[in-house]
């Protein structure tokens, strides 16, 4: 993760959480509150409101230069994934990323804004030489697309990374492993560390205003082993409130609590601006970004200039028509070289079809699975969860209308062919004494399963407007799992994904 400088000695700084904007420019700061849509995303009276703030702020003139910006964003809708890669060239490698983030993501790769940066840390040696350690983060593009929106139309060229991981520029002499601990007004955000690498982030839905003094709340909703040898709190009110002690306290087992230094500046913007200070060396993951948006608000802003340029442009082609054969003779010399050294790619590109044929073949059949279970269950059938890993084990739990409809899941299942063993594990009467609940247990078959083929008009469509068979799964989520890839299972429970 050994990378120059973030941004300039004289960038401006933002940290934008759920509800505010923090700012810092030079000396100054300010705090703007967000107004959300729905679905997260900023209203529109927020944006202008926002841009229209940042302009007068910054005070900056129609013809001088966008400021740069480092902009740190909270972890809600953030998902990170470590992955281990074979080694590739630099450019072999982005293209083995996406086919990665196609495959760990619930959505395509064109619709996230996502970044990476290599794990650099010693190896075991069953690890493997010929292997490499990456970190992947990713966020909805079109949440970055506000952001990006506003700063653009305010004058500012932004770099997106998270705030967790701004944080951690302030952790000094870390140990092996630890966590940050960011307690904010309504929710917190928790990062673990695995020898100064993100391995995993969590939004905790508590804060100041619903933990108060007494942290038993807050405790209950951490896991112990995602602290490591020792945890770091920062927050507005977290001295005063003496929560390092409290914490540890509650916590026991030899937990080490600690303060991040963060004087009058949040944690997120001192990190950013120590990091922008020369030979820091290590700055965090940022996010990819599209300037098409970006391109189109200074456009409207800042018209004149694309009129001034068309007319150099109009000047130059009639000055100097018969320079341009010269100009371009050298270019077009080399992009004839280029051409004939591309052929010689044509090997590259069969290891690569051979690679995207052996991921094809070797994926596992979770669609297979939820097609199967879908088509087999009863009308009136609602699961509550369905597990799956890749070692082919499936389990179901939910609510059928009798025994009867039990055994006949259980046939179909198994009279699909695709399945090894089917089991009912459970079988209890509901409350009403109006339906069973359930808990099934299966194992896929490792070898000779029977292709799935689906219908134009399924039989899983029929039930759902006929039987109304609920099943808790969703592929596709409008909020981003946060769990580790280094998971092998997923679940999908009813109506909601992991977060």
């Amino acid at each position: 993760m050994k990378t120059p400088s973030l941004v300039t000695p004289t960038a401006v700084y933002f940290e934008i959480s759920q509800s505010s904007m923090k700012v810092l420019y030079g000396s100054e700061t300010l705090e703007l509150p967000l107004e959300r849509l729905q679905n997260g995303r900023l209203n529109e009276t927020c944006k202008q409101r926002l841009t229209s703030t940042l302009r007068d702020s910054f005070k900056r003139k129609s013809w001088q230069p966008n400021l740069r910006g480092a902009c740190a964003i909270g972890a809600r809708g953030v998902s990170l994934r470590r992955l281990t890669l074979p080694l590739s060239t630099k450019e072999e490698l982005q293209r083995l990323l996406s086919l990665q983030i196609e495959n760990e993501f619930p959505l395509p790769p064109e619709q996230l804004s996502w970044g990476y940066a290599k794990v650099e840390r010693q190896m075991s040696k069953d690890f493997g030489a010929a292997q490499q350690e990456v970190v992947i983060v990713a966020v909805k593009k079109e949440v970055l697309d506000d952001y990006a929106e506003v700063f653009s139309a305010s004058g500012v060229s932004a770099t997106f990374t998270l705030a967790a991981l701004a944080r951690n520029a302030l952790v000094l002499n870390p140990p092996d492993t630890y966590s940050i601990l960011a307690i904010g007004r309504s929710s917190s955000e928790m990062i673990s560390l695995d020898h100064g690498a993100p391995s995993s982030i969590r939004v905790l839905a508590w804060g100041e205003e619903t933990v108060e003094t007494a942290l038993n709340p807050l405790v209950s909703g951490i896991d112990p082993k995602w602290i490591g040898q020792k945890i770091y709190l920062c927050g507005e009110n977290v001295r005063e409130r003496n929560y390092a002690e409290l914490l540890a306290t509650q916590m026991g087992n030899g937990v080490e609590c600690d303060y991040l230094p963060e004087g009058d500046l949040s944690a997120a913007i001192a990190g950013l601006k120590k990091l922008s200070e020369p030979g820091v060396g290590f700055i965090p993951l940022t996010f990819q970004l599209n300037d098409t948006k970006r391109s189109e608000y200074l456009t409207r802003s800042a018209a004149w200039k694309w009129a001034g340029l068309a007319a150099l442009l109009a000047f130059a082609l009639l000055v100097f028509p018969y320079i341009e054969a010269l100009l371009l003779k050298a270019s077009l010399t080399k992009k004839l070289s280029t051409i004939q050294a591309e052929r010689n790619r044509l090997v590259v590109i069969d290891r690569e079809l051979n690679f995207l044929q052996d991921l094809k073949k070797n994926q596992s059949p979770y669609l297979d699975t939820l097609y199967l279970v879908a088509n087999a269950a009863p009308g009136g059938t609602r699961f509550d969860s369905l597990t799956m890993n890749r070692r082919g084990e499936v389990s179901l739990k939910g609510n059928m209308g009798n025994a009867q409809q039990v055994t006949e899941f259980r046939s179909k299942l198994i009279g699909s062919g695709f399945f090894s063993t089917v089991v009912v594990d459970e079988q209890t009467p509901g409350p009403d004494r109006q339906k069973l609940a359930v808990r099934i247990t299966a194992q896929w078959k490792p070898t000779g399963r029977k292709p799935i083929t689906v219908d134009p008009v399924s039989k899983t469509e029929k039930k759902g407007s006929e039987g109304k068979t609920e099943i808790g799964t969703r592929s596709r989520s409008s909020r981003m799992p946060e769990a580790s890839s280094n998971s092998a299972t997923n679940t999908l429970p009813s109506g909601k994904t992991n977060q």
